[in-house]
């Protein structure tokens, strides 16, 4: 479903979780690529998992993500610095202390 820009904007500002996106016209096999909506992917794990097991995990995944693409399609343009956007709920100290480490969060 299309979505304007000033409502993507709009959106956006108030709920911190939601991004713009496009979904490419080859998805579908549309005439042109649509603006609209996404949330942004989220790994949950339970406050109880250690620190350095979730520092481990995220750092597994962010530095494969080559793998994790050729293993599914929709983290073809998934970029590092995007790990960090749309935070849904605080972080795992695990989790935030690797994006520390590679400078996505300050």
């Amino acid at each position: 479903m299309p979505v304007g820009q000033e409502t993507r904007e709009r959106l956006v500002s108030k709920y911190p979780y939601c991004v713009s996106a496009a979904i490419p016209k080859e998805s579908y096999a549309l005439n042109q690529d649509v603006s609209t909506m996404a949330t942004a992917n989220v790994i949950l794990v339970r406050e109880g998992i250690p620190q350095e097991i979730v520092c481990q995990i995220t750092r597994a995944i962010l530095e494969h993500l080559d793998e994790f693409r050729s293993a599914h399609p929709s983290i073809k343009n998934f970029k590092p610095e995007m790990a960090v956007l749309g935070n849904v709920l605080p972080y795992h100290p695990g989790a935030e202390r690797y994006f520390r480490e590679i400078g996505l969060l300050e």
